[in-house]
C-alpha cells in the first residue's frame, strides 16, 4: 500500500472546503467521486510501499518545529490530468511550501516517489473529486466553479503520513502556528 505525505488544513480552513464539497454534491457529482473519506489536504508526496515513513520521520520531527504552520491560498479550480482526471483547487506554491516539499523529497530515494510528486512535476493542489465524466464535462464543471471564484486563504497546520487504501493516518506532526503580533 502506498504512503502519502499530506498537509491538513486547520478547522476553519477545512470548513471552507467542506462547503465546496456540499456545493459539488448539489451539482450531481456521484458521492463515490467526492473525496470525503479523508479531510481536506494538500498532498506533498506519494511514495511506494517499499519505503516506510519511519525512515524519514525522525529527520522530519527535527525540522517541522522550525517550519511552523503554513499559509495556503487556493487560487482557482482546475483539472489535474490522469485516469480519471481530478477536480482540484490549485494552490499557490509559496517558498515555505516548496521548501517543505523539497526537504521531504530529499530524504527519500527519487525512484520511490511517484513521478507527478517529484519537484520538477509537482503541482500543489487540493483534490476535490475524481471525475469519471468525459473531459468536456470536466471542463464545464471547472468553468462553472471558476465563474465567480474568489481566492480562498487558509492554514496548513499538520503533516500526516497516510497509508491507503483504505485511507488511514499512521503518523502526524502538528505544525506550530506562527506567532501573532500584538
Amino acid at each position: 500500500m502506498p504512503y502519502a505525505f499530506n498537509l491538513t488544513l486547520d478547522p476553519v480552513s477545512s470548513l471552507q472546503i467542506e462547503r465546496i464539497y456540499a456545493d459539488l454534491a448539489g451539482l450531481d457529482i456521484p458521492d463515490r467521486d467526492l473525496i470525503t473519506q479523508y479531510g481536506p489536504c494538500v498532498t506533498i508526496l506519494v511514495v511506494a510501499d517499499d519505503i516506510h515513513p519511519d525512515d524519514v520521520r525522525e529527520a522530519l520531527a527535527r525540522q517541522l518545529p522550525a517550519t511552523g504552520a503554513l499559509t495556503v491560498s487556493f487560487t482557482e479550480p482546475c483539472i489535474i490530468p490522469g485516469r480519471p482526471p481530478t477536480l482540484s483547487l490549485r494552490v499557490r506554491p509559496t517558498d515555505e511550501l516548496l521548501a517543505l516539499h523539497n526537504a521531504i523529497f530529499n530524504k527519500l530515494p527519487e525512484q520511490a516517489v511517484q513521478l507527478q510528486y517529484r519537484p520538477a512535476y509537482w503541482q500543489p493542489h487540493l483534490k476535490l473529486s475524481n471525475l469519471r465524466h468525459s473531459q468536456a464535462t470536466a471542463a464545464e464543471l471547472v468553468a462553472t466553479m471558476a465563474a465567480g471564484w474568489r481566492q480562498l486563504d487558509g492554514m496548513l497546520d499538520c503533516l500526516e503520513v497516510v497509508q491507503y487504501p483504505p485511507v488511514q493516518a499512521i503518523w502526524q506532526a502538528p505544525l506550530k502556528r506562527p506567532a501573532t503580533l500584538i
